[in-house]
């Protein structure tokens, strides 16, 4: 498909899942490693997204609601070792490295 012209970065427009998403939701770590090479985003989060249980009732809170999925997150709902493995190598090889707050702090200070 990709050889056809398919956008390996576009979303469903219901629930914003990614290639990456459906890949590791069906175990296809073949998918997963194919849409990584042709620059699917690893940290990409879907409109999907987990209730944090209230206290009381344990039950889902649906008013607050955090952060979409991941394919990382899919990955690892579906026991897709070799997908997880896939993606969690292309997280740490290829995604931003984001700074620590010590890092934020140390280079916030002025050092002359």
């Amino acid at each position: 498909l990709l050889d056809h012209g398919a956008d390996v970065h576009r979303v469903d427009a219901v629930d914003g899942s990614s290639v990456l998403h459906y890949a590791a939701q069906a175990q296809s770590a073949d998918a997963v490693i194919v849409a990584l090479e042709a620059g699917a985003n690893v940290l990409a989060r879907s409109n999907v997204m987990r209730p944090r249980a209230d206290d009381e009732t344990k039950k889902p809170a649906r008013e607050d609601l955090r952060g979409g999925l991941t394919p990382i997150m899919a990955a690892a709902a579906a026991s897709s070792v070799e997908s997880l493995t896939a993606l969690l190598d292309a997280a740490e090889n290829g995604a931003p490295k984001r700074e620590t707050f010590l890092e934020m702090a140390l280079n916030a200070v002025d050092v002359a």
